[in-house]
């Protein structure tokens, strides 16, 4: 194949890697790599190992002359870091890993890492992404451990101990190697007071059966803290949604942005509870949907039709990975078109964020096309708030900071019904 000599690609333990065209390679020239893994691949427990998580892998070239195999992996169309989980979906990306390596040991196969950068979510369900980790091993190495326990059982640990301790369970996933956080729980004063029966469980390291099993329990008795209901849990739409017969102009306007336009990866930048996401996902569009609100995340993930990231709009997440392969947000999490429903009042007006980095953030994340919601300083809920308007807070200087790259806008009429004010704006390039 063309693809085995191109570059650049980025290299681990396995071989080469190639991302190109949204598909992903990968191509390995070691004799003993080659045969582990095609073992593997036509092993009877595949299937299960996808069930389990594994990211879904089919062989593309196979020279065993030439010590040549080349996989394409399923291809993924958001890489979430850490920090962008809620606290139960990394315990459910946790539990999920370990699950993975119980499967994984019955074919004589481990994982060789333990920490949270080789998974990300493709809708609700946690996806280990990194094939070339898979080792063949029957005992699972100290480091491993070592890393499974800084990684994921200090965060999963904050987040059940108690409500004061929950949100420092997503601070601490900020950290990319070590800060404060991961230095204060790691030393030996926490070991010995906060997780000393945990990490007698070490011993168990040459049994990995009996090991992963342990490592079940103590997850299950450390769920997280359930997440009440939270302003916005209710709103928007209720459990079920009719989303081919609008009932408002924001609906009919979405509705026909959607019939009219074709659209491969969608980021709904204020989801609530998804109603304008699965709009887009209907109409065959992968879509990333993020709130600020864990209970509403939470939601979104169980129904299971959009990938869920709990980040708040003012606060842009970091890069992971290898020498942070992956970039941060505006890398890893852009769409062809962005939806800012319901939104810049509340960032523009309520929090006082410029409208200029308003507009350049959507900007970032958005190739083809930005669906705003523009609430004018007399709609009623605008009003009840008494604030001042901010500077640049109208849609000729909105359009203006757009139009480096969108320079075409589709507007609605004045919705001012029951006290509303406010338009609907498609802005788009041919």
């Amino acid at each position: 194949m063309d693809i085995v000599n191109n570059t650049p690609y980025l290299y681990d333990k396995s071989g080469r890697i190639l991302v190109t065209n949204d598909t992903v390679y990968r191509i390995i020239e070691k004799k003993d790599k080659i045969d582990s893994y095609l073992r593997l691949l036509r092993s009877d427990n595949i299937f299960k190992l996808y069930n389990k998580g594994l990211i879904e892998t089919k062989i593309v070239e196979e020279k065993s002359n030439t010590n040549l195999l080349v996989l394409e992996h399923k291809y993924l169309p958001f890489i979430l870091h850490p920090a962008e989980y809620t606290c139960e979906m990394y315990w459910q990306a946790a539990r999920q890993f370990i699950e993975l390596n119980q499967e994984c040991l019955k074919v004589g196969f481990v994982t060789y890492d333990a920490h949270p950068y080789n998974i990300t979510f493709y809708r609700s369900n946690p996806v280990f992404y990194d094939f070339g980790s898979l080792i063949q091993a029957q005992v699972v190495s100290i480091e491993w451990f070592q890393e499974f326990w800084e990684k994921f059982v200090i965060p999963i640990w904050l987040s059940s101990f108690s409500k004061k301790t929950f949100k420092f369970s997503k601070e601490l996933r900020k950290e990319h190697q070590y800060g404060f956080g991961t230095s204060l729980l790691t030393s030996s004063f926490s070991k010995k007071l906060l997780f000393r029966k945990f990490l007698k469980l070490v011993q168990l390291r040459e049994s990995p059966e009996l090991l992963f099993n342990e490592i079940l329990k103590w997850l299950d008795d450390h769920r997280p803290i359930p997440v009440s209901k939270q302003y916005w849990s209710n709103y928007y739409k209720g459990e079920e949604f009719d989303l081919l017969t609008p009932q408002n102009m924001k609906e009919r306007f979405c509705l026909e942005i959607f019939q009219n336009n074709k659209y491969d990866k969608v980021v709904d930048l204020a989801s609530n509870k998804g109603y304008f996401s699965e709009m887009a996902e209907y109409f065959g569009a992968e879509v990333l949907s993020f709130d600020y609100e864990e209970e509403v995340v939470n939601s979104l993930l169980k129904r299971n039709k959009v990938t869920a990231a709990h980040i708040d709009f003012n606060i842009p997440t970091p890069a992971l990975g290898v020498s942070l392969f992956w970039g941060d947000m505006f890398s890893r999490l852009q769409g062809d078109l962005v939806i800012a429903l319901g939104l810049i009042h509340h960032i523009c007006i309520r929090q006082k964020t410029p409208v200029y980095l308003f507009c350049q953030t959507c900007l970032q994340l958005a190739s083809k096309g930005i669906l705003l919601e523009f609430v004018y300083m007399e709609d009623k809920h605008v009003k009840q708030w008494n604030e001042p308007k901010p500077q640049n807070y109208d849609i000729e200087t909105i359009g203006k900071f757009f139009s480096p790259k969108f320079t075409n806008r589709m507007t609605s009429k004045l919705e001012s019904a029951d006290g509303l004010k406010r338009r609907y704006i498609y802005f788009f390039t041919n």
